[in-house]
């Protein structure tokens, strides 16, 4: 069996379908006594396990990325962001005491066989940010470039990523794990994917940093490298030495760390109040403050949202606001809320149910209850997506409000002078549809 599997194995090398290829490293090593190995200026540090590569870049801090000014991440502070994170340590992170952290790898997974072999960092130095991007030109490299990359992270106590924490800093750590390093463990972790997904999960299908850079950031990149096209690009760099599209890869990193720079100050302007141009984001800011707490500032937003002609958000806030009064007892309020978003969607379901619960029960006026409950009812039968909207509130089902009808009429027989003749044709007129 093995002289067979051996001697298949020979014919195959001799008739090419298999070849010999030699170690990564000696491919590496080849390559990196051209003259022409890096197609971009690049610095060579010493570290105890050895020599690592790294390129560095600056930019005045009036540069524009997008629609923003680099300058503008100094009005920032971590405190505006808390509110999307509910993680009350940031409010010690500082812009100027971070670094912005992002990387490259060889694959979507953090597991042992991925590497990072491009590792960006950004910081704000004087009066320019600077960037700093390792790179890996050998696996043999690895260690010296984590270590010294480690070094350097420790000058700060703060990082911002993008998905950095389901992602980057799992896939640095274990890549410091598998190399015997320290991990690095920074005292603030923002991640600007979270903060993203909070504020604008109703204004964007995909808050992807392309997504937010098109839609949000006023930019579009133009004949840049995909993340999907990476893996190949360095590996094609490590087997053949291949180094014509790599300056391409380290602009992509480049502009990734400009761009959370730029997200990092656009997403705490919205916080403040100070930028908010869609009514998606405006029921999402006043949905986050409501629900940590701040229901003054969030009513506020509700109110106005409400008051506005933007459909659907203007009928939800209003909604959310006469839950708000009918809470506080202000029942003025209240009814002047659904009403409010009676006018926005006159078949309402919500709407009518509440007015419905409220003359029933506060007001005892039984005819204007059954009256309002007769119209979900119409409202259900005629509508096809009924089904989905009952489910969604129990009281909207067809037994609840045949059993809320059943009872209204009971409390109207068996209160003299409360009959309402139309309202009670309207019954029996249902009863034979």
């Amino acid at each position: 069996m093995k002289r067979g599997l051996k001697n298949r194995l020979s014919s195959l090398y001799q008739s090419g379908e298999l070849a010999i290829r030699s170690p990564i490293e000696s491919h590496c090593n080849e390559a990196q006594s051209k003259n022409c190995l890096l197609p971009f200026k690049s610095s060579e540090d010493s570290t105890p396990y050895g020599k690592c590569c790294y390129r560095e870049c600056e930019y005045p801090l009036h540069y524009y990325h997008g629609n923003l000014e680099l300058k503008s991440l100094l009005e920032c502070c971590g405190a505006d962001l808390q509110v999307l994170t509910k993680d009350r340590s940031l409010k010690n992170l500082h812009p100027r005491e971070a670094f912005f952290f992002d990387l490259e790898s060889t694959g979507l997974s953090a597991g042992a066989g991925t590497w990072a072999f491009l590792i960006g960092l950004g910081w704000i130095e004087q009066d320019q940010f600077h960037i700093r991007q390792y790179f890996l030109r050998n696996p043999g490299e690895e260690k010296a470039m984590l270590y010294h990359m480690a070094e350097k992270l420790k000058q700060k106590p703060s990082i911002i990523t993008f998905n950095g924490k389901l992602f980057d800093l799992p896939l640095i750590h274990s890549r410091q794990i598998l190399s015997g390093l320290p991990l690095s463990t920074p005292s603030m972790h923002l991640d600007l994917l979270q903060c993203a997904r909070t504020l604008w999960k109703r204004r964007l299908p995909s808050r992807s940093l392309n997504a937010i850079e098109n839609n949000i950031l006023g930019l579009r990149r133009e004949n840049d490298i995909q993340g999907a096209e990476m893996p190949n690009i360095y590996f094609d760099f490590i087997r053949n030495g291949k180094t014509d599209l790599l300056p391409g890869v380290l602009h992509h990193n480049s502009l990734d760390i400009l761009s959370m720079v730029t997200l990092f100050a656009r997403l705490s302007a919205s916080t403040r109040g100070n930028i908010i141009n869609h009514p998606a984001e405006e029921f999402s800011l006043a949905s986050i403050y409501y629900s940590n707490g701040e229901e003054r500032k969030g009513l506020s937003i509700f109110q106005t949202l409400a008051a506005s002609r933007y459909e659907p958000f203007n009928g939800e806030a209003a909604l959310i606001a006469a839950l708000h009064y009918k809470r506080k007892g202000n029942w003025a309020e209240a009814i002047s809320s659904w009403h409010r978003a009676l006018e926005t969607t006159p078949t309402a379901p919500h709407a009518l149910l509440e007015l419905a619960k409220y003359y029933e029960h506060t007001e005892k006026n039984f005819a204007k209850a059954l009256e309002l409950t007769m119209n979900l009812v119409n409202i259900f039968k005629c509508k096809e997506n009924c089904n989905y909207q009952a489910q969604k509130n129990y009281q909207l089902r067809p037994l609840a409000l045949e059993h809320r009808v059943k009872r209204l009429k009971r409390r109207m027989a068996s209160a003299p002078g409360m009959e309402d003749t139309n309202a009670t044709t309207k019954l029996t007129d249902s009863k034979t549809d």
